[in-house]
């Protein structure tokens, strides 16, 4: 068993916790987790040293993916081929900026002014290297994920939208990427879907090839919100609305 993103989510998560509480508790609480959290980021989380987190399986009872689409097919090429590890799924990325963001400001408030900092400009660097590694412009959204030799895995996903949660993109590719998955290939009426029915390896019913997953579009919908593309985030809540009733 092996998770790219249950750290990041794990350092979110407390950030979330001390915004929605305004109070530190937690995080002092927790203090030698999140330090060892944050280390692991830069000390082991980077397989290959190129600044993106990815993971390469080492046993072979191991999974071959290991972030949220973990089925042994979900990260595929244009050509329908299955990508070459290491791989540095895009949604990770921006959970690792998210985390880096939330917890410069919880050290801020903390009165570690200089760990808010370094984190920070760590954050900003992240933004400006990853707007320019994972976006397809020929395609007006983000990249599934990075490959060996940084070979984007260039197919469009719902994966795109979690980018938008975590506040990575660039305004003028939020709005692209907005509406890339709001348009007919990704969206079924009834939700985003994982994989656009443009891709070769589409399948409505694979398992990370087309379904639709609430979570997946939870946060996809909660991403068009923050970026301020209402419209878009209620047609995704209606959607799952009426595939539940």
């Amino acid at each position: 068993y092996g998770t790219i993103d249950a750290t990041l989510l794990f350092l979110i998560l407390i950030g979330r916790h001390a915004a929605w509480t305004g109070r530190l508790d937690l995080f002092k609480e927790l203090r030698s987790n999140i330090d060892a959290a944050l280390a692991w980021m830069t000390d082991y989380g980077d397989v290959n040293g190129d600044g993106y987190l990815e993971y390469r399986r080492t046993s072979e009872q191991g999974l071959e993916n290991q972030a949220w689409k973990d089925s042994k097919d979900a990260i595929v090429n244009v050509d329908g081929s299955l990508a070459t590890p290491p791989i540095a799924p895009v949604e990770v990325q921006a959970y690792a900026y998210e985390a880096m963001t939330g917890m410069a400001e919880l050290f801020r408030r903390a009165g570690e002014r200089d760990r808010a900092e370094r984190l920070s400009l760590d954050a900003a660097d992240l933004r400006t290297r990853f707007n320019r590694d994972f976006w397809l412009d020929d395609k007006g959204c983000y990249a599934l994920a990075l490959q060996a030799g940084g070979k984007p895995a260039a197919v469009v996903s719902s994966n795109a939208g979690h980018v938008l949660w975590c506040g990575i993109a660039d305004e003028a590719k939020a709005r692209r990427v907005a509406e890339c998955l709001t348009g007919e290939s990704m969206f079924s009426g009834w939700g985003i879907r994982t994989l656009s029915a443009n891709e070769r390896r589409y399948n409505p019913m694979g398992y990370h090839l087309g379904t639709v997953w609430p979570h997946d579009n939870s946060l996809i919908a909660a991403g068009f919100r923050r970026y301020g593309y209402g419209q878009a985030a209620a047609q995704i809540f209606s959607g799952l609305l009426e595939a539940a009733l």
